[in-house]
């Protein structure tokens, strides 16, 4: 959310979000359980409130103090495929949609979004990414689409006015560009910028964004660039399908060149994230990637640091609170799986003694079993407990909560 903070949101294949702090040894600090229907493709901060977008055209806002996915609107263009903010508009989003326009939203001091307009990016093409850019005092919209073009559109007039195409596949498709990111401004120049995009070819391009000439191609990927961070406008890092997390830089003479990559995960990388994290000497510069291994790594991201050799860091994706509940007394114990919570007999051979299942798709936030004896002849009982999630119409809790799930069991056959 801001220069002075590592906190990182993280979103889960599940349908739940987390907050990450990097000056905390990247221990998570607060999580939404979220629904299995509602699974976040891009996030955004906006006024240091974090924005989910999805496949099926939601978007959300993860109030992570209620603990609830709340003021969910429609992108009202289709699939909403990314998010991105512009710095000098605080409170904009910009849904970047199927039907080839950005959907421009105003953030209320209370979450809720409200629909504002339209850039056209693409007729018959889909809006698949975008980022934001000054060039000549004037802002305009970097956009990349499945027709193997990366637009770029004046967010006074809405109109294009340039077109940077990259190369076709291996058999003359339209490439897609996946990704995009402005790289800075260059020194003493005022109307020019930056512009890197990674496509489905497997190649990192470098723009002029000002002109629209292609300064530089790595084609270093063995599959889908999907994700791009820049560090200091000297860095570009990119990654993928190939799972290979790569970094070209700039030298001093001003050529970009191909510098060093690392493969720490065993699955596709869906994102990458460049945040800064609190040493002895101050901030410095980190990448975080996410991939479909569930884990995230770190890596040292500054100029001048050793990305080459240092090894990434693993921060394997552990529950933040213990998954297994037991009842001594009952012998019983109980196992969260997401959505539901299996409750087992110790016996030999252990027996499954009740299933308590959220509702619709609701995750379960957490789950707990005990037992107690009433009188010395009583019978003991036990009981699972889970608190889900509301539904995006609910919005967040209800101020009695009674929504939770209570399953009892009986031991009087122990």
């Amino acid at each position: 959310p801001g220069s002075d903070t590592a906190v990182v949101c993280v979103a889960r294949g599940d349908g739940s979000l987390e907050l990450v702090d990097g000056d905390a040894r990247w221990s998570q600090t607060l999580r939404v359980a979220g629904r299995r229907d509602v699974v976040a493709t891009s996030l955004a901060w906006v006024g240091g409130a974090v924005y989910g977008g999805t496949a099926s055209g939601v978007l959300f806002r993860a109030d992570f103090a209620a603990g609830a996915l709340a003021d969910a609107t429609d992108a009202l263009g289709g699939a909403g495929w990314d998010l991105a903010t512009d710095p000098p508009a605080p409170a904009r989003l910009d849904a970047c949609c199927d039907d080839g326009t950005l959907r421009v939203f105003d953030a209320a001091e209370d979450g809720t979004l409200a629909y504002v307009g339209a850039l056209r990016a693409a007729a018959g093409a889909r809006a698949l990414c975008c980022a934001w850019a000054a060039l000549g005092g004037e802002r305009a919209v970097f956009c990349g689409c499945d027709d193997g073009s990366v637009r770029r559109v004046d967010a006074r007039t809405g109109g294009s006015g340039c077109r940077m195409t990259v190369e076709r596949g291996p058999n003359g498709e339209d490439a897609a560009v996946w990704c995009v990111a402005v790289v800075d401004h260059r020194e003493g120049e005022d109307e020019a910028c930056v512009v890197a995009s990674g496509d489905s070819t497997g190649a990192v391009c470098l723009w002029d964004g000002a002109l629209g000439v292609l300064l530089r191609r790595f084609r270093r990927h063995e599959g889908d660039v999907l994700c791009l961070a820049t560090v200091g406008g000297a860095r570009v890092f990119a990654s993928g399908v190939d799972a290979k997390v790569a970094c070209v830089e700039r030298g001093s003479d001003g050529a970009w060149t191909w510098a060093a990559a690392h493969r720490p995960h065993v699955l596709d990388v869906r994102a990458l994230c460049a945040t800064s994290v609190q040493r002895k000497g101050g901030r410095v510069a980190t990448l975080v990637s996410g991939g479909l291994d569930a884990k995230l790594c770190t890596y040292a991201a500054a100029p001048g640091a050793p990305f080459p050799a240092k090894r990434p860091a693993r921060l394997w994706p552990f529950p933040d609170r213990s998954v297994v509940a037991a009842a001594p007394g009952a012998r019983l114990a109980a196992c969260v799986h997401g959505d539901r919570v299996d409750v087992w007999r110790l016996r030999e051979p252990p027996e499954l003694a009740l299933r308590v299942a959220a509702a619709d798709a609701r995750n379960l936030a957490f789950a707990c079993l005990a037992d107690a004896r009433v009188t010395p002849s009583a019978p003991y009982h036990a009981y699972a407990a889970s608190l889900p999630w509301p539904s995006p119409d609910a919005g967040s809790w209800p101020e009695d909560r009674q929504e939770a799930l209570l399953a009892g069991m009986d031991t009087r056959d122990e």
